[in-house]
Parts: structure tokens; sequence; C-alpha cells
């Protein structure tokens, strides 16, 4: 067996693509003696000239040229093969930013399948009602699509996730005896707590009952809200009937803890939809998170 080293490979390689020892030592961040010394001692193991030195240049020659089109794809697979068993324990880190109800009711409780399905991707997520600069406060917003900024342009990619209804949801504490042979307005009032609870956006209540053709009539207003969240929190709590969206909802009817009273359904207010920059849309991280929660999104709207 030959008696080489991987360094004066390397040299070699690096020297026969630029057809410099200067500037292979650059590349390197070695010194040209050094270079040089490593190109002899390859070419003293293999008893054959592999540069025809001509001043400061220097070109393979036939035996160099041959044995660097050999040994470059080795080289290749070697330092492909380094870099992944490097990149096995590191994380990539994808952030993540969406208002605190839908992180709270929606992705939060999701997230652990996703990090069990790629646990070497770290999902930050940020939730705030400001809508933050996706060049570099986030990798991907998840907003509802009535955002002017988030709309699709030749910088921006949008990605579909609900197409949602809306329904009166309320406690099954908040029941009476003979709701189920109620409907429509009957069945808001026969509520125990006939208390509307608003979110932020108090024309919620006042469209829904419009486009059910209900009125307001023996209903009380009650509290207004900051964000869904707490809105659903109160519905939970009993304080009264609470407008709610599917992909919110689900998980609180599935389980009885809230249950939807006999009123029509309607399309919700707003859609959510994921948004990211086109550049960051190359990073492989984010595209399998954007992959995975469409997927969820489909999963729960079924």
């Amino acid at each position: 067996m030959l008696n080489y080293s991987i360094d004066s490979l390397v040299a070699f390689e690096a020297t026969c693509r630029l057809q410099s020892f200067s500037h292979a030592a650059s590349e390197l961040g070695l010194t040209q003696p050094t270079i040089s010394y490593r190109v002899k001692k390859l070419e003293e193991v293999m008893q054959t000239v592999l540069f025809e030195r001509k001043g400061g240049s220097c070109e393979p020659s036939p035996a160099g040229s041959r044995l660097h089109a050999k040994l470059l794809p080795l080289l290749q697979s070697l330092n492909q093969a380094i870099e992944s068993e490097a990149n096995i324990g590191r994380k990539d880190r994808i952030t993540i930013t969406t208002s605190p109800a839908f992180a709270s009711i929606w992705l939060l409780p999701r997230l652990s399948r996703f990090q069990d399905e790629y646990p070497n991707i770290e999902v930050d997520v940020l939730g705030t009602d400001r809508v933050l600069d996706l060049s570099h406060e986030a990798d991907l917003a998840i907003r509802p699509n009535t955002h002017t900024s988030l709309q699709a342009t030749s910088n921006l990619l949008v990605f579909d996730l609900f197409a949602d209804q809306q329904f009166a949801v309320c406690s099954p504490s908040l029941l009476s005896d003979n709701m189920d042979v109620l409907d429509g307005v009957d069945a808001l009032k026969a509520v125990k707590r006939p208390m509307l609870i608003h979110d932020e956006n108090v024309a919620f209540w006042e469209n829904y009952l419009k486009a059910t053709g209900c009125s307001n009539d023996g209903l009380r207003d009650g509290p207004v809200l900051s964000n869904a969240d707490l809105t659903l929190r109160a519905a939970i709590s009993g304080m009264g009937i609470a407008l709610m969206r599917t992909s919110y909802a689900a998980n609180y009817l599935s389980t009885q803890v809230l249950v939807k009273l006999p009123l029509p359904e309607m399309p919700a207010e707003f859609n959510n939809v994921a948004v990211c920059k086109r550049a960051s849309y190359q990073n492989k991280s984010l595209r399998r998170f954007i992959d995975w929660i469409q997927a969820e999104a489909e999963l729960s709207a079924g």
C-alpha cells in the first residue's frame, strides 16, 4: 500500500483545480512552500510527475489530470460524509410568529407531534398580535388573510391553512332541559345564562345574528375580551355564549367540554394563512414545517 496522506491529496486537488501553488495555499490557509512540499511527497510516492511547472504557474500533467478526475468525486463524497456526521445532534431552528390565541389554542397542543417527527428541527413560537418583519424577526407568519401586508407578492409566498366555519358554543352546564327541541334564537335565549361573550371584534356577533336571521332581543351583552383564547376560556367556564371557529373548537366539542348550539354555521370572518419570504422557502426545515402544518390543518378541518 502506498504511503501517502490525505493532506497531500487535498493539496494536490486544490493546486490542480486552481493551477497555482500560491492560490492553493491561499484557499487552504497554508504557505506556498507547504503546498509544494506536500505535492512533491505525493509525486515521490507515485513515482510520477503530476504537474508541469512553468515559472510561477503549473499545469497538471496527463497523469495529474487522470488522478484529479478520479480523486475529486472521492474527496467530495468524503466531505459529505463528514458533514453528515457532524450534523448529527445539531438542530436547525426556525421561528414562527402568530397570534397568542392561535398559538395557545391550536398550534402548541399539536407542536409535540412535529417535534416527534423532526427531532432535529427546533421551533420557536412568538405569540404576538404585532405583524413582524419576515426579513429578520421570524421565518414564517400565521395570520388572518385579511392582513394587507401579508398578501402574495413577488417576495412573499402564502399558504392556505383553514376555511373555517363559525358557530355558537357554550358550556354544557348552561343547557336547558328542553334545548333539544329548540333552534335559532329560541335556543340562544334558553341558555341558562344568555350572555354574549365578545372577543375584540364586537361586530362578529352582530354580523352572525344578522346573517342567521336572529335578533338580540332577550340576549345580554357580556364582556369584551381581548382575544379568542380568553373568549374560549370564558365559554368553558360557563360565563355565557361565544362564537367560535371550527379549528379552535373542534377538540373541545369532541370531548364535550363545549357544546354547539342548534344554530346555523356560517363562514368565519377570516381564514388563517401561513406566509414566508420566497428566499426563506429554500430552507428545508421551514418547508417541512409548512407541509406539516398544512396536513394538520386538513386533519383538524375534517
